[in-house]
Formats: C-alpha cells, sequence, structure tokens
C-alpha cells in the first residue's frame, strides 16, 4: 500500500512539475502524500526565492526519502522553500527530505533559502542526511532560526541521526520562552587557559533547554 501512495504521489508530482517548466511556480499550491497518514502542502505566494512554506500535516512518520532515487517530491521546487512546519502529530522527518542530488544524479542539489524550520512537541526522531543540503554555494548553512513547540526536556529525547549539522547547527527558540530564554549557569565543562577559550554549561531557568557556551580566557602571561 505504501508503494502505491508513493507510486501515485510520483505520478502527481510529475505532472505539476512538468507545468512548473512551463508556468511560473509562484501564486500555486502543491501537495501530496509524504507518509501513510501524512501530506505535504507547498505554497509559492510570489516569484521571490524562498517565499515557500512546505507544510506536513496529520500523524505518524513521514516517509523516509533517498538521495539518488525515491527523492523527496518537493526537490523541482527546492529553491522557492524558504519555511518548513511539521505540525502538531509528526513524529519522524524522513531521511534525506532537504537532500538529494540533481535531476540528472551529477551534483547536489541545495535547498539555500530554507531559513526556519518550526518543530512539533510529537517529534521524535530526525532522519538520517534530512537537513543535510540546507547550505549555500559557499557550504554555509543557511538555516536561521529551528522554532521547537516543547520544552527543554522534551527536546533532549528527540534522536537526530547523522549528518543533520545545519539543524543542529542553528539557533533554537522554543514556544515558551521565544527568544528570551532566562539563563542560569550551570557550571563550567572545560576551564580556559591563557590561549584557549573554555566552556560552561548554561540552562534555562523557565522551558530547561540547556546549551554550551565558551567562557572567557585567562589574561595571557
Amino acid at each position: 500500500m505504501q508503494r502505491i501512495k508513493r507510486w501515485l504521489s510520483w505520478v502527481v508530482f510529475t505532472a505539476i512539475l512538468l507545468s512548473v517548466c512551463t508556468v511560473s511556480a509562484y501564486g500555486a499550491q502543491y501537495g501530496g502524500a509524504c507518509g501513510d497518514d501524512l501530506t505535504w502542502t507547498l505554497t509559492i505566494p510570489s516569484s521571490q526565492l524562498g517565499s515557500g512554506t512546505l507544510v506536513i500535516s496529520g500523524t505518524g512518520d513521514m516517509w523516509d526519502y533517498g538521495y539518488t532515487d525515491n527523492k523527496a517530491p518537493w526537490n523541482g521546487l527546492a529553491c522557492y522553500i524558504g519555511t518548513f512546519i511539521a505540525s502538531e502529530g509528526v513524529t519522524h522527518i524522513g531521511e534525506y527530505t532537504f537532500s538529494c542530488a540533481s535531476a540528472s544524479n551529477t551534483m547536489r542539489l541545495i535547498y539555500d533559502e530554507l531559513k526556519t524550520v518550526k518543530l512539533p512537541k510529537s517529534l521524535r526522531s530526525v532522519g538520517r542526511s534530512a537537513f543535510e543540503n540546507a547550505f549555500d554555494l559557499n557550504r554555509n548553512n543557511v538555516i536561521q532560526s529551528v522554532i521547537y513547540a516543547g520544552s527543554g526536556d522534551l527536546w533532549s529525547t528527540v534522536t537526530i541521526a547523522a549528518r543533520n549539522e545545519p539543524l543542529q547547527s542553528a539557533a533554537l527558540t522554543c514556544l515558551l520562552c521565544g527568544s528570551g530564554h532566562t539563563w542560569r549557569t550551570g557550571g563550567t565543562s572545560s576551564e580556559p587557559t591563557c590561549t584557549e577559550y573554555g566552556t560552561q554549561n548554561v540552562q534555562c531557568t523557565t522551558c530547561g533547554f540547556s546549551k554550551t557556551e565558551k567562557a572567557d580566557s585567562l589574561t595571557p602571561l
């Protein structure tokens, strides 16, 4: 059944993509299945790159995709995706969601306009290489903000597989505190020296998010 759904999804998307080649992609909405009980919708309101929002709705796990085969169905519109929203009920972000080769499989297809990622508290795992290609031509990570609906304690239980550095290095915000965390120092994890910064653990007193930040180096002799 899952294979049939995937095949139908690709048939529909191929027809859409053929029309995109001859008609402007903006001002339209695209979508299909991306899990047994999940659907995707990509809305592109203008011709501006990165103006589109990709939303995953429903319950359960997203399907895992591939790098050269079984690619995510929205990859042909990668340059328009600026915001990704996984709605409450989504439990898994599929492998290679934002990572695949170009149509000819000769180069990487990059999601260099993906700036904002919104994740639900129902999330339990992020598949391998899901966000691997979220970088620009200079290989700088482009995700600027990851907004999470749960607490810090819940975020620590989410399993993030390998090759998701663009997601893990982005600024993390929770809905409980917005961007205004109240940080409390939790001790020094590595002592500073005269030549190197140390590190210290800090935790938000409201939501429980924790992070490691630099501690000042000692004054050189």
